[in-house]
Parts: C-alpha cells; structure tokens; sequence
C-alpha cells in the first residue's frame, strides 16, 4: 500500500510519496518506482519523494512522462522537513541578479526567483544540515540534550532557521527592498511580494500547508496572544525583523490560513532622509520641523503603505528633549528604543489589538486614561481607531493632553478625516477643532511619479461649528501638483502660523526666517550627503543634535559648521579627495584653483588646508599646476 497524498496548488498538483518504508532505492531511475507512481493513475506536475531526504522532480506534464516512461529529468535532492517547493520559472529579462534570488521581468509580470542554499548543497553538508535539525527536533520533543556535530558558519545559520526561526523568511526578510510579503489564504497559491524599486512581485515560492502552521504557533508563542478559530485574527511583531504581521484564518476565511506582513526600517528615516527620497522637499520639510517645535496637535492620515507611520517616527526625533514622551500601540512599531538610546524621555504603554476583544491586555481608552495621569508632554497614539478617539479629542479639546498630541488615522485628505472621526468613531464636531492640522499622504503610481508622497497638509481653523468645508474651516497651507512634481506652500492666511508667533512673543516674520533657516540646513544635509556619501549625515542622531542647537539659538553659521565637520573625523585626505571627486576634477582642463577648492571645505584651517594639499601630492593622490597668479588642483582618473 502505497503511502502518498496528492494536494492541489493553482496551477499544478503536487503528489508526496513517503518511501521511508520502502527498502528499494527510491528514484524515478528505479522501473519499480516508476510502475508505483503509475498505477497510482493520478494527475501531477510536481512529485516528492520523501525517504532519509526529499527527490522533487518539477516538469508540466510529469505524470504523462512517468506513464509514457519518456523523460529526462534533474532532480532537486533537499531535506525532508522542507516546508516549501521552488517551482521553476519561464527565462525572462534578469533585473537583478544575486546569488539568493533573482527578479525577472516576462512582458508586464515581474517575478522574484528564490536559489536559497538549501536547495543546493552537496550531499556532504545535506547530511550534516538534515542530521543536526532533525536530531534537534528530536530533543525538543524528549525534553532531553545531545550533542549536534560541528558545522561550518553557514549551515549553524540554515540550522538555526529551520529550527528556532522561520527558515527561509528569515533570510527573505533581510532582503531591503522587500516591503511586504503576502500569504493567500488557503496556502495554494504562490507567495506575493512587494519590492520597493520593481513593485509587486510574483515568486516560485510555494508553502506547505505545516509551514503555515508553523508560523501560527511561532506567532502564538512569540506573541502570547491567541489564533484559531475562536480568534481568528493576530496582529503582532515578529521580534528580530522588525515586521508587523497580521494572521487570519477560518471563519474569518473560507478556508485556510493567510498572512500579511510588512517591514518597517531596522533605522527610522529621518525627516532629512525622507527629503532625499522624495517623500517631500525641504520647503515641506523645514515647515514640519518648525511646528512640531510649536507643540501643536495633528493626525497623519492616509491609506495602508502611504508612509504614515514612517512620517510619525521622523517627527518624534524633531521634539523637543526635554519633553515626556507617551506613546501608545497595539503593535510596537514606533522607534522607541532608537528615541531612548538618544536620550528622550519615553514612556510605552500596550494596548490589546482591536481584533482580541477577550485579551488580558488594557483597550485603547484605559491606556489613554493612564497617559493623562503618567505626566505627558507629548501624546502619541500610534492608531486611532476607536472609541478612544472621543476620550483623545474631548483630552485634546480641553488642554489635558499636554502641549503635543499626534496620531495616524486611516483616510485619504482632511475632509475624509473628518467624517471618519465624526460619524464614525462618534467624535462631536466641535472637538475635531482641537486638531491643529492634517497631514495627508499617499502612494501615487502613475507614468509621471511612483512612490510614496506627503500630499497636502491642511490647517483646521477654529471659526465653524458644524461642516468645517461649507464653513471654509479647512485650509491647505501645502498641497503637491503631480503633474509638475512640485508642492505649493501658502502661510499668509494661516492662524496657526500666527498665533504660534503670538505665544513665542516674535514676529511673523522671524516665525518664516526661523523656517527658512531649517530648509537651509536640510539643503546643506542632502548637499554634503551628495558629495561624500555618508549616513551619519542623514542619521536621526544628527537632527537631533541640530535640534538641540537651535533650542539653545545657535545661529546658523554654527549649524553649518557642524554639519560640515560630521564627515571630517580623522578624514580630511578622503574629504578634499571626496570634494574634487564631487566637482569632476580630473585632469587639467577641469581643475579647481586653490581659492574655490577652499570654500568647499571651510571647516578646515588654512594652515591645515595647505598641508593636506602639499602631502596628498606627494603621495600622488592629486596633482597641480600655476596658470596666471594661480594654483589649479585635480585628480588623475
């Protein structure tokens, strides 16, 4: 009797025959194999062959060729506990190549092609690899110890995944690019992807339905919250990746399991670098920057993948430090740490997930409660959802909140806010006007511009009482036009601006040079970036210490100036390098005269600029000459 199970996949079944019992050697090589599979008289395209270690053989018309005994295939020879097939992929346009996983492109479907390593090691090192994980497994399920052989760096790694981690994920997850990752309920399909260069990706990524219950039991542990039919929703961290994962199953399904999940950045983007990627300029930038040191109270809005949350973690590194942080979440994906390493004062409160209505953990509103009482300065709910948001706007209306409150909310401008907050969540309109504004963002995909974009940011004015946009109560000090990629800025109407100068006792005037002077130090941020490459220039580390200079009125010259010396650091041969390498320097028709090469790099010393030059040349790294009264400096290519 033969020992098999046929299960479907969309586009191929797959058959698995568990040959352990078998004494002959199991292969399609062996005619006694072949007349077992055959008279099976089942319908295939992908066979497994589970014996010490798996054969899976992959062909379109697999079982036609076994019963016409017509074929020649190359086996993939994996271990057994594989919770995963690999199905080969049509050849297309390579768009990146390396040596885990390739992207291809065959006409508008882009595909991620997975060669991980242990699909392709020798038998040697298949032998140890299977041994250790399954001797392993053994010992967890005896509660008793044992002694796994010595194994090179590489398969310590696979055997630490494919026993205490998620086996290949933990390695899909580390790839950057990779935003998200969706597993489609019932498990038959292949696994999505989203990249953040090439969008959405197919795979030959197929999972077994244990692998699907392996991440459900690594959740329910790593999380302590409950999945299965009686609670048929998690929403968690996956410790280690920094990713947010949501579960869901039946009856929530029609069948099956289902994940999505989604990365965050291991380092949040600073408000400088998400400058430099476009998500607004620096005009925008700068007047964020300048509100947020006005304690004011605003929601982030926008869809799923908008880049709220990323927005919301750049502007709690541009709060002022002497300020108390509370910040509250279901799911920890605010930069908590990062804001304490840095010296914040922060408080972190958990709450239960929306879906788990019967968890041990404290709602929404308890948690809210307790913040007022924890001796906040600036409020921060990570989502609001719920029926906290009459507790928080009513809080907000009369001052208890303290001096700053933000939050995301799910919507697409002001005006959808609005009515979500209102008629959905019961929020009454008169406390919607305690939010000072409105940030709007969005994922754009067009021909003109793809990507993630800061849309608008609309001021709530205080002089409506019941439709703020037949009243006129909302006003867009920025919007962006994509058809010219440009973002218009209009503060002369604006009340905040003017009242934030009332409080602080300046004029408006100083209020618009004030952010004028945080564009300039964003422009010569992303400048140097440009010119000498180095992160710690777009590091929320630096903003926060610029911010601590502007507290203190440090005057601009001093900003520059240290922004300047963030890449000298014992680096001031690579820095004059770095700086003619910037201005195509090389060769003689487009040398540089000493004066200009100078005014490049005015955090230097005369004195030490002229010996930095007079040993670079001696040690061959740039050469000059005198034309007129001056010395002209290049490099050779």
């Amino acid at each position: 009797m033969v020992d098999y199970e046929l299960r479907n996949f969309n586009g191929f079944n797959a058959l698995i025959i568990d040959c352990e019992k078998c004494k002959r050697s199991c292969s399609l090589e062996n005619n006694e194999c072949l007349k077992c599979i055959s008279d099976l008289n089942l319908k295939f395209s992908l066979l497994e062959l589970k014996k010490t270690n798996s054969l899976v053989y992959f062909d379109g018309f697999l079982s036609k060729k076994i019963k016409s005994g017509i074929f020649e295939l190359v086996p993939s020879l994996v271990p057994k506990f594989l919770l995963y097939y690999l199905i080969p992929v049509s050849k297309g346009e390579v768009l990146q190549d390396s040596e885990f996983y390739s992207i291809i492109k065959d006409g508008n479907e882009r595909t991620i092609i997975f060669n991980p390593l242990e699909y392709d090691l020798n038998i040697k090192d298949l032998e140890r690899f299977s041994n250790s994980v399954l001797r392993i497994q053994e010992m967890e399920e005896n509660n008793a110890s044992s002694k796994v052989p010595e194994l090179s760096d590489e398969l310590l790694e696979l055997v630490s995944s494919y026993t205490i981690g998620l086996g290949i994920f933990d390695k899909i997850l580390l790839i950057p690019e990779i935003q998200d990752v969706f597993i489609n309920s019932p498990g038959d399909s292949c696994v999505f992807f989203f990249h953040s260069k090439y969008g959405q990706l197919k795979s030959n990524l197929y999972l077994k339905k244990e692998m699907l219950n392996r991440i459900s039991t690594f959740l329910r542990t790593d999380s302590a919250r409950p999945f299965d039919e009686s609670f048929p929703v998690i929403h968690t961290n996956i410790k280690g990746f920094n990713v947010r994962i949501c579960g869901v199953t039946y009856p929530l399904t029609h069948e099956g399991i289902g994940f999505a999940l989604r990365k965050h950045c291991s380092t949040p983007l600073s408000i400088a670098r998400m400058v430099h990627d476009e998500f607004m300029d620096s005009n925008v930038a700068a007047l964020l920057w300048f509100l947020i040191d006005s304690d004011i109270k605003l929601l982030i809005t926008g869809p799923r993948g908008s880049g709220k949350t990323t927005l919301l973690s750049s502007l709690l590194f541009l709060s002022n430090k002497i300020n108390r942080i509370i910040i509250i979440e279901d799911t920890a994906e605010l930069p908590v740490p990062n804001l304490k390493e840095l010296g914040f004062n922060v408080e972190h409160l958990r709450t239960k997930s929306f879906e788990n209505a019967d968890s041990f953990e404290f709602s929404n509103d308890t948690a809210l409660r307790t913040a007022l009482r924890l001796g906040e300065s600036l409020l921060v709910l990570g989502e609001v959802r719920g029926t906290e948001a009459k507790f928080l706007f009513e809080a907000m209306r009369i001052g208890a909140s303290g001096n700053n409150v933000m939050g995301t909310i799910h919507g697409s401008n002001a005006f959808d806010t609005f009515d979500r907050v209102v008629n959905d969540l019961g929020v009454p309109p008169t406390s919607f006007k305690a939010t000072d504004l409105v940030i709007s963002c969005s994922y754009l995909n067009s021909n003109n511009i793809k990507g993630r974009k800061l849309f608008e940011i609309t001021e709530i004015k205080k002089n409506w009482s019941s439709n703020p946009l037949k009243e006129k109560g909302f006003v867009n000090i920025v919007s962006f036009n994509p058809k010219i990629r440009k973002y218009s800025i209009n503060l002369e109407n604006s009340l905040l601006i003017k009242s934030i100068a009332f409080k602080n006792g300046v004029s408006l005037r100083a209020c618009k040079k004030s952010i004028n002077d945080r564009k300039k130090i964003l422009d010569l941020i992303i400048d140097n970036y440009e010119r000498f490459n180095d992160d710690v220039l777009f590091s929320n580390e630096t903003i926060v210490n610029i911010s601590s200079m502007i507290g203190c009125n440090k005057k601009l010259e001093e900003i520059s100036t240290y922004i300047n010396s963030i890449f000298l650091k014992g680096n001031e041969d690579e820095l004059i390098v770095s700086v003619l390498k910037s201005l195509k320097a090389y060769e003689k028709v487009s040398a540089i005269d000493s004066k200009e090469l100078f005014n490049h790099v005015n955090t230097l010393s005369r004195i030490k600029f002229n010996e930095l030059l007079s040993s670079l040349e001696s040690k061959r790294m740039i050469e000059s000459f005198v034309k007129g009264h001056k010395r002209y400096w290049f490099i050779r290519r």
